[in-house]
């Protein structure tokens, strides 16, 4: 895939090949819902009004974009990674409010 796109940290150089197997491993389909998304071969005409929302986006499960081990990245169509991402804030919020909770316990 040509792209003139560099990744920043925590993101490693080699990113975009990355996320490029991730997608081929899937054939190009959203990981959740099951969406087609662009194949390399469309790659070139993907930033249009209609093709946008075709491009799949590689989401880490687990929130660290250092994290690229295979299990821990999935394709995901624009709608379904947008949701992904509201679930991980829920949960983190969830989780800080038990914590919070706990640590105002007395005995």
């Amino acid at each position: 895939m040509q792209t003139t796109y560099t990744p920043r940290p925590p993101y490693p150089p080699d990113w975009v090949e990355i996320a490029e197997e991730a997608r081929r491993l899937t054939q190009h389909k959203c990981a959740a819902c099951g969406m087609q998304g662009l194949t390399p071969e469309l790659y070139d005409v993907w930033d249009t009004p209609e093709n946008r929302p075709l491009m799949l986006e590689v989401h880490h499960v687990d929130g660290d974009p250092a994290n690229c081990d295979c299990a821990n990245l999935s394709p995901l169509c624009k709608a379904c990674h947008l949701d992904a991402h509201r679930r991980m804030r829920e949960k983190r919020k969830r989780e800080a409010e038990r914590a919070a909770g706990q640590t105002q316990l007395t005995i």
